[in-house]
């Protein structure tokens, strides 16, 4: 399995009607090229996470990052994985309000984390950063997964 995880922010303020949207094009688009995703909206800020063949993952993730909603993207993760995978769905999504509590706290640290990754100036240690943000992604894992 290969995964890839980014992180963006939207250019614009979306509804949430505008965001069940964009999950349901996405998910019949991953479904069709056999990608599962999870994605988690966090105000005007969003952690995606892409599973499946390392070719289908790519060309996907391309596709999202020419998407002209879509500004400030960083890979935060990429590559083979023998982890137990995050996604069991074409497309799954979390609501900031439907987290727990450390779900809430370990995507908070993920965007404090990419922001230190993104700014080399201020990370000393970028691979401990980087470690450390894949240690706090699982926590999202879908239930039925974890």
């Amino acid at each position: 399995m290969y995964r890839l995880i980014y992180l963006s922010e939207a250019r614009r303020r979306m509804s949430p009607e505008e965001i069940d949207a964009i999950v349901g094009k996405s998910r019949r688009k991953n479904d069709k090229c056999h990608v599962a995703a999870l994605l988690i909206p966090m105000g005007g800020r969003f952690l995606q996470v892409l599973e499946g063949d390392a070719a289908q993952v790519t060309a996907r993730f391309h596709r999202i990052a020419a998407d002209p909603r879509h500004g400030e993207i960083r890979v935060v993760c990429e590559g083979p994985s023998a982890e137990a995978p995050l996604c069991a769905t074409p497309m799954d999504w979390r609501a900031r309000a439907d987290l727990t509590a450390s779900q809430a706290g370990a995507l908070a640290e993920a965007f404090e984390l990419a922001d230190l990754l993104g700014d080399v100036t201020y990370c000393p240690r970028p691979r401990h950063k980087a470690r450390r943000l894949r240690e706090v992604l699982p926590v999202f894992a879908c239930p039925h997964l974890a």
